[in-house]
């Protein structure tokens, strides 16, 4: 129990993922050779990108929990961005030679071989995948990973894919209409684009730190409660961002300058600790910064201190 608990199931996630990465693609390539369909093939082709992508995914994990040095003060956590990124373009550059072959396949006839034993590899590696692809997620969530939870969904991606290869594949078989294999295989390409467009979108959005919009209204409504309490008079300029399980979170807190340097300090404190007690699963960084209630004729008329994004108020600050 104490070896179990000490494991990293993000990294054991990941191995799995990596393995099964490999079978998918063995097996996905021995169903197009069986059947010369052009549906599994593009199927195949999205098992190529995601082992690329898995791979340069495990590497993420690792990296991102490097420990932060002087040229990374704030950890390797976007790395995670990155990643996903990566597996975004690479997943569209797929869905491109899907058409093309697809396309192709429309224009100049189709020619399959027996599909039986194709359909059937097919869809045993498709259930494979919905249960490693759910599995992927969970963990990712449980350990506020995007790199796995972008592994996973990927994987789920593939195999809805795979599931629709199997039922174009398999009404070719019963109908006998080739013309059906490429149309399904335009189909799941469409499906792979959307996919790739969901995990490229993930990605500048982390990369630009976009706020969570869930989040701003938790650390607000936390601190008009402090205000509300007493233990602050205000505050204004808070800014939060996130990189996988770690959160950093800046803001300007407002206190009476009548009180002492250690109670205001006390004080922030308490509104520190509250804000941080919101995300318990993350490691949260808070920076705050100390001003007097009176904040206008704290500071020179030419003191800039920058746009308020989070702003309550077209004044600047969250007086109340």
């Amino acid at each position: 129990m104490v070896i179990l608990k000490s494991v990293d199931m993000r990294y054991v996630a990941m191995g799995v993922s990596l393995v099964v990465a490999v079978l998918m693609l063995l097996g996905k390539m021995a169903a197009y050779w069986l059947t010369g369909s052009y549906a599994i093939l593009s199927d195949a082709a999205e098992s190529v990108v995601h082992l690329l992508a898995t791979g340069f995914a495990a590497f993420s994990l690792w990296y991102s929990t490097q420990l932060p040095d002087r040229l990374h003060p704030y950890g390797h956590g976007k790395i995670a961005y990155f990643s996903a990124g990566f597996e975004g373009a690479l997943i569209g550059a797929a869905a491109l030679s899907v058409f093309y072959l697809a396309g192709h396949s429309l224009v100049y006839g189709v020619v399959l071989g027996p599909l039986g034993a194709g359909l059937l590899i097919t869809f045993v590696l498709a259930v494979i995948n919905a249960l490693l692809g759910s599995f992927l997620v969970f963990v990712g969530k449980r350990y506020h990973s995007i790199v796995l939870v972008a592994n996973g969904k990927n994987v789920l991606s593939d195999m809805w894919t795979s599931f629709g290869v199997v039922l174009g594949v398999g009404l070719v078989w019963l109908t006998g209409w080739k013309w059906l294999d490429p149309l399904v295989a335009l189909i799941m390409a469409c499906n792979i684009s959307i996919t790739a467009y969901g995990l490229l979108k993930k990605a500048s959005q982390g990369l630009l730190d976009r706020a969570c919009p869930e989040n701003t209204v938790l650390l607000q409504k936390c601190l008009d409660e402090q205000i509300q309490s007493g233990c602050i008079k205000s505050y204004h300029q808070l800014r939060h961002r996130q990189a996988e399980n770690k959160l950093w979170i800046e803001f300007h807190a407002l206190v009476d300058r009548s009180l002492s340097v250690e109670e205001a300090h006390r004080r922030i404190t308490v509104a520190e600790s509250a804000m941080r007690s919101l995300f318990p699963d993350f490691q949260v960084y808070i920076t705050s910064h100390m001003e007097p209630g009176d904040h206008k004729g704290a500071h020179p008329l030419e003191y800039d201190e920058g746009v308020d994004a989070l702003v309550a108020d077209e004044d600047g600050c969250n007086l109340k």
